[in-house]
C-alpha cells in the first residue's frame, strides 16, 4: 500500500492600482492643483513610480519569499547593489521625482496567525513613503531596523512630531499593500501541484511493483535467485514476499529506517536537481521541483520510518 502525508505549504490590474494610488494622494493633488506644469508631471510620475516599486517588491518577494533582505534590513540601509537588484536595475526608482530617497518598509506576519479560505497564510505588508515636494517627512520613518511586526503596517502612528510653529503642508505620500492575494493563489497552486505529484508517485510505485513481481515470477527459480532485482535481501533465494514488503517509492535520503527499496537510486531533498530528477523519473516536469515562491520540493519516501508496508511518503515546499 502506498499513502501520503501532504504537508501543504502553502493582483490588482493596472487600472485598479492606479486608482488606489490616486486616492491615497488625492489630498496632495488638490493642494497642488495650481502649481506648475513641472509639478503636475512629477505628480503623475510619482504615481507610476509607486506602481513600479510595488511590482519590483512583489518580484523580490516571489523570488526570496520570507528570506528577503527587506525583512531584516530597512531599504535605506541597503547597498546600491541591493537596491539595484530589488528594483530590477531601474535606477530611476532610487529616489522620488523630487530627488528624495524613498522609505520602503517590509512587515512580515507571524506563522500560524492568519488564515484565508480555511488555510494558513503568512502574508507580508509593504509601505512605500515619499517626503513629497518639500522633502520634509510628516510621515514618520522612525521604524527601527530588524524584523517588523505585521500589525505595524496599519500605519496607525505614522505622523512625525513637529515644533509648534511648523508651517509646512502635509504633502507626504505613502502607499501600502499586502501579499494576501499572492498567498491565497500560492496555496491554491501548491495544493494542486502536490496532488499531481502524489498521484504520479502512487501510479509509479504501483506500476513498479506489478512489473517487478511479474518479471521475477516469470523467471525460473534458479534465474530469479541470481537476479538482484528479485532477490532483494541478497540471500541467494528469491521469494515474492521480498517484493511484497519493499518500498517502491523513489528513495529519499531522509529515510534512515533500513526499509528495503525496490530501486536503490537515492534523491536528496536538499539538492534541487535531485528533486528535478525524481520528478522526471515519475513523468512530471522538472519545474515542479519549485513552487511560485521559488521554494524547493522537500520529499520523504518513508515519513513514518517503517520497514514494511504501509509506506507513507510526505512532501511540501520549503526554502
Amino acid at each position: 500500500m502506498f499513502n501520503f502525508n501532504l504537508k501543504k505549504g502553502a493582483v490588482f490590474g493596472i487600472d485598479a492600482r492606479i486608482a488606489l494610488v490616486l486616492i491615497s494622494i488625492a489630498s496632495f493633488a488638490i493642494a497642488y492643483n495650481k502649481q506648475s506644469i513641472n509639478e503636475s508631471k512629477r505628480l503623475k510620475e510619482v504615481t507610476f513610480n509607486i506602481l513600479e516599486i510595488e511590482d519590483a517588491l512583489m518580484a523580490e518577494y516571489k523570488k526570496n519569499y520570507h528570506d528577503s533582505v527587506l525583512f531584516t534590513t530597512n531599504y535605506s540601509s541597503l547597498s546600491t547593489a541591493q537596491k539595484q537588484e530589488i528594483l530590477g536595475g531601474k535606477s530611476h526608482l532610487f529616489k522620488d521625482p523630487w530627488g528624495n530617497e524613498w522609505a520602503i518598509y517590509a512587515f512580515l506576519s507571524d506563522p500560524g496567525f492568519y488564515k484565508a479560505l480555511g488555510e494558513d497564510i503568512q502574508p507580508a505588508c509593504f509601505a512605500i513613503i515619499s517626503a513629497g515636494p518639500d522633502g520634509y517627512d510628516k510621515v514618520s520613518r522612525d521604524y527601527s531596523s530588524g524584523v517588523y511586526d505585521y500589525d505595524g503596517c496599519s500605519m496607525g502612528d505614522v505622523l512625525a512630531t513637529y515644533p509648534a510653529n511648523f508651517s509646512q503642508q502635509f504633502d507626504d505620500l505613502f502607499y501600502k499593500f499586502t501579499t494576501v492575494g499572492f498567498e491565497i493563489e500560492l496555496n491554491k497552486n501548491v495544493n494542486e501541484r502536490l496532488d499531481e505529484i502524489k498521484t504520479s508517485l502512487v501510479a509509479y510505485a504501483r506500476a513498479e511493483k506489478l512489473n517487478r513481481i511479474s518479471h521475477c515470477n516469470e523467471l525460473d527459480q534458479a534465474s530469479a535467485n541470481l537476479d538482484s532485482t528479485c532477490d532483494l535481501d541478497s540471500s541467494g533465494v528469491y521469494e515474492q514476499s521480498e517484493l511484497d514488503n519493499a518500498n517502491y517509492f523513489p528513495k529519499s535520503t531522509l529515510d534512515l529506517s533500513g526499509a528495503v527499496y525496490a530501486n536503490t537510486a537515492t534523491y536528496n531533498p536538499t539538492v534541487a536537481t535531485d528533486m528535478e530528477n525524481m520528478l522526471y523519473l515519475i513523468g512530471l516536469p522538472k519545474a515542479y521541483a519549485y513552487d511560485n515562491a521559488n521554494r524547493v520540493l522537500y520529499y520523504n519516501s518513508n515519513d513514518t520510518a517503517v520497514t514494511a508496508p504501509e509506506y507513507i511518503a510526505s512532501m511540501y515546499y520549503k526554502k
